[in-house]
């Protein structure tokens, strides 16, 4: 099991690590993550990360959509096992499996 809470949305190419992550893995494998996905509304984080982006008082974040998420997962060979938000528009959970072997 890999856990990965609140980090992919820093990362320039989280498709890379999630690549990454799929190859550790063990068949039937699991990836537990906690994404915030930016790209998906207004919010205030929304909003406020790209002030601070136009001022460059933070380094980097992926203002990233559920669906490009879902997307790298699906390209790097993970299978959507469960996905959880506890409310609208918050972090939500997210849990791939890699397939076992031959399926």
């Amino acid at each position: 099991m890999v856990l990965a809470h609140s980090i992919l949305h820093f990362l320039e190419n989280p498709q890379e690590v999630i690549k990454k992550v799929i190859r550790m893995l063990k068949p039937v494998g699991v990836f537990v993550t906690r994404r915030v996905c930016l790209g998906d509304s207004a919010s205030f984080w929304s909003i406020a990360v790209l002030v601070a982006k136009i001022f460059r008082t933070i380094h980097y974040v992926n203002m990233l959509k559920r669906s490009e998420l879902e997307k790298y997962f699906a390209t790097a060979g993970f299978e959507i096992d469960e996905q959880w938000e506890p409310q609208r528009n918050q972090a939500a959970f997210i849990i791939v499996k890699k397939p076992a072997r031959g399926a």
